[in-house]
């Protein structure tokens, strides 16, 4: 299992994690939940949903929209010795995703025919509801494969119920040659609750990926989005918000990694820190050798409101190779005190301005978003959970 010793892991209490884990407890009962409790916590954004409770596929709150060419099913409806698994490269695991792969939970199954594409987002949610005086733990996985000149639009919520939750979640993307993905992570759990995000994303040749996370709940979350650029000219744009308030430690770990020649990716992640919040982004470009014609651009902007609030950004670079145009950049600051002053010349007041301030910074990430039932959803929790900061200071 990771240590803080680890360095990807560095900004993450892994101890803490590790002992919960031991201590947490499969579900023993199961829940169902009606269609429309899962469109108030996770939104409704019209396409095929496919909905998970407590690591269980909850049919009644799901449904299905037949398209050629597009399968969504749980896993436990085709079989698990006949579904494709998460297949994960020995060198990229750790416990935790070792221990998903093997754990046996349900889980999404979506593949996009070649050539094909899916008209509508395809909505996967995962619900935790915790319903003992022990920790809750959960594997949720999704296994996504967009063959060969398919489009998709992907989106994968993470809510859940207050109460001690352990979620331990992988996402294994395949991207095939000249195909697109669009793939949104939206974790909204609540403060009670631990989650350990891993998504694997591969790009083939020619392959365009765009790939957007929210880390909005959880009292502690670590998500690490690691991309593979296998194929010539393909393209991985990654950008994030993460906003730990109270005691929450959010930590971002992205990984962009050049395997074939003129590739581009991007990483572009905002974070916001409150009360005694501790936000960490690792943003990792590795391109390996004898690759040519490559870029690959970082930028981090961390927003810190109070003195016990902490931000840490690291950019991580392994550059093997010398035809490449790396970049990076990060400021970590507070708002703007001459902004809040001409708010408050024009009568607005000061919180209301600040405010208004913050709301801009995390609209860069937001509104780069196509969907729109998606960016109202995501601004939605993110005034939901300041309400709640406001209320227990």
């Amino acid at each position: 299992m990771p240590t803080r010793r680890d360095e990807s892991w560095r900004y993450t209490p892994a101890e803490d994690l590790v002992t919960l884990l031991r201590t947490a407890v499969h579900p023993r009962t199961t829940f169902s939940l009606a269609a429309a409790q899962i469109d108030i916590m996770a939104g409704d954004h019209g396409g095929p949903r496919l909905v998970f409770v407590n690591g269980t596929f909850a049919p009644g709150a799901s449904y299905r929209r037949e398209e050629p060419g597009v399968d969504v099913r749980a896993l436990s409806q085709i079989g698990r010795t006949a579904a494709p698994g998460p297949v994960l490269e020995p060198d990229r695991l750790d416990g935790f995703a070792a221990l998903n792969a093997l754990a046996g939970d349900d889980g999404a199954v979506i593949t996009i025919g070649a050539q094909h594409g899916a008209t509508t987002p395809i909505h996967v949610v995962h619900v935790s509801a915790p319903d003992l005086d022990d920790c809750l733990l959960t594997h949720p996985n999704s296994v996504v494969n967009i063959e060969a000149g398919a489009t998709a639009t992907i989106i994968e919520s993470y809510v859940g119920f207050t109460g001690a939750t352990l979620t331990n979640a992988t996402t294994v993307i395949d991207v095939h040659d000249g195909a697109r993905c669009t793939y949104h992570r939206v974790q909204t759990e609540t403060s009670t609750a631990s989650h350990v995000g891993h998504v694997r994303i591969r790009a083939g040749h020619d392959a365009i990926v765009t790939c957007t996370s929210f880390s909005i709940g959880a009292g502690t979350s670590r998500v690490a989005i690691d991309a593979g650029l296998l194929g010539d000219r393909s393209r991985v744009d990654l950008a994030g918000l993460y906003v730990p308030d109270g005691d929450d430690t959010h930590d971002q770990v992205i990984t962009a990694e050049h395997h074939g020649s003129h590739t581009c990716s991007n990483q572009r992640f905002n974070g916001v820190m409150n009360d005694r919040g501790r936000g960490s982004f690792t943003g990792r470009v590795i391109v390996q050798p004898g690759i040519i014609d490559t870029a690959a651009h970082q930028v981090n902007h961390s927003l810190v409101l109070t003195d016990t609030a902490e931000s840490d950004t690291r950019p991580w670079l392994e550059i093997l190779a010398d035809d490449v145009r790396c970049t990076h950049g990060a400021t970590v600051g507070r708002l703007d005190e001459d902004a809040v002053f001409y708010l408050r010349s024009r009568g607005i007041p000061e919180n209301d301005a600040r405010q208004m301030l913050i709301e801009g910074f995390t609209s860069e990430i937001i509104d780069a978003v196509a969907l729109a039932t998606l960016r109202d959803h995501v601004r939605s929790r993110l005034r939901a959970k300041q309400r709640r900061s406001k209320a227990d200071a």
